[in-house]
């Protein structure tokens, strides 16, 4: 059976199967292989030639529905409407219950320039405000000794900063003046 043959047959078979109203209008799958135009008189090396590349190509599908069998490859299955609809609903819940973001106010940013002892390292609070990957308003502060930095510099590169929450801080700037007033 030559390749053109077999198309046809296949389109053949679509025909009827989707006249019987079994498909309803699903195109056809694509070809795995690009379709090659059959010659009228092919050669005895061009028809081996032909027969091993189809080999070749039911081989190497043999060995792709091994790995697949083999849960090598995995789909997400498609939902239905209504899984569609509770994963919206969960999704809206899980954003209503993140925090929103914020803007510090005036106690959270009158701790910038304060200084405090932390395990005998003597920090300087350098930033307040929202931090996205902590959905708080957090504190950023440097080692006074050991910076290398202009504040400019940190104020422009957050990360060569330590961070923690407001609470934190405070508890931190409190015990430091308790320590101071003894």
């Amino acid at each position: 059976m030559t390749v053109n043959t077999r198309v046809e047959l296949a389109q053949s078979v679509f025909k009827m199967v989707k006249e019987q109203g079994k498909l309803r209008n699903k195109q056809p799958q694509p070809a795995a292989m690009q379709m090659r135009e059959h010659q009228a008189a092919p050669s005895q090396q061009a028809l081996e030639l032909e027969k091993q590349h189809l080999a070749e190509i039911v081989e190497a599908q043999g060995r792709m529905m091994k790995l697949v069998n083999a849960g090598v490859f995995t789909a997400r299955r498609s939902m239905n409407p209504s899984q569609k609809q509770k994963q919206k609903q969960k999704q809206q819940r899980q954003r209503a219950a993140a925090p929103t973001a914020r803007d510090e106010n005036a106690s959270e940013r009158s701790l910038v320039g304060s200084s405090f002892e932390d395990e005998g390292v003597e920090w300087k609070v350098l930033e307040v405000g929202w931090d996205a990957n902590v959905d708080q308003i957090v504190v950023w502060y440097y080692d006074k000794l050991a910076n290398t930095h202009t504040e400019e510099e940190l104020r422009e590169d957050l990360d060569l900063c330590e961070y923690s929450s407001v609470r934190e801080v405070e508890q931190w700037i409190a015990s430091s003046m308790s320590y101071a007033g003894e």
